[in-house]
């Protein structure tokens, strides 16, 4: 249904956070700043996912301001950049009870919330976070699967899978997990933790006329 704007939406959303190589990078896979359980982590960030993610965005100014009242620091440009690469965005971390996440916003045209956060060993269920996208997909008239995808790009593998529709203003809506985890053997050992991420992302079709 969906054909090449669903991929493009795929890879676009799957490409890793960070080479690993710059000292910024390496936070997303060292889990030492833990401090909560897995359970508590996944249920935290996914309470900050549907509050920012699916219901203050696509309003960016209200994720702004929310992320104002909750104490949350301003990214830097540089780490921004390390995280969407060429596009342009603004991020935010936040020091959680259980642990830190990070909140990045995407600018048009693949407009994009994403929370992120390095767990242990990945989250050994995620029951929380399928619960809210199954709330979220019953507002969905129709919706597709889309079906799991894995890159390796800069020493880390990153798997991506989701829920996507088609809107009747021809965007393309997204809900889509992924997991990164460092690939790279002389630092994989180091880096143990992997980065779960939780995406809520519009791709805008390009105006008419225009390439």
């Amino acid at each position: 249904m969906f054909g090449k704007t669903m991929v493009v939406a795929l890879l676009w959303a799957a490409l890793p956070s960070v080479a690993i190589g710059q000292d910024r990078g390496r936070d997303n896979y060292d889990p030492s700043s833990i401090t909560g359980t897995d359970e508590e982590q996944l249920q935290e960030m996914t309470s900050l996912y549907d509050a920012v993610c699916l219901k203050a965005f696509p309003q960016d100014g209200q994720v702004e301001a929310m992320m104002k009242v909750r104490g949350a620091v301003p990214m830097t440009e540089a780490d921004v950049a390390s995280y969407l690469h060429d596009d342009a965005g603004v991020g935010w971390v936040l020091v959680g009870k259980a642990a830190t996440f990070r909140v990045l916003i995407e600018h048009p045209p693949y407009h994009a919330c994403s929370v992120r956060s390095v767990t242990r060993t990945g989250f050994s269920g995620l029951s929380t976070y399928t619960s809210l996208v199954e709330r979220e997909l019953k507002s969905w008239p129709r919706h597709e699967t889309i079906a799991p995808q894995s890159f390796v790009v800069r020493g880390v593998q990153t798997e991506m899978r989701g829920e996507g529709r088609l809107r009747d203003d021809g965007q393309t809506e997204c809900l889509l997990l992924g997991l990164g985890r460092v690939v790279d053997p002389a630092l994989a050992s180091r880096l143990p933790g992997i980065e779960v991420r939780f995406v809520h992302q519009f791709v805008i079709p390009a105006k008419r006329g225009t390439t």
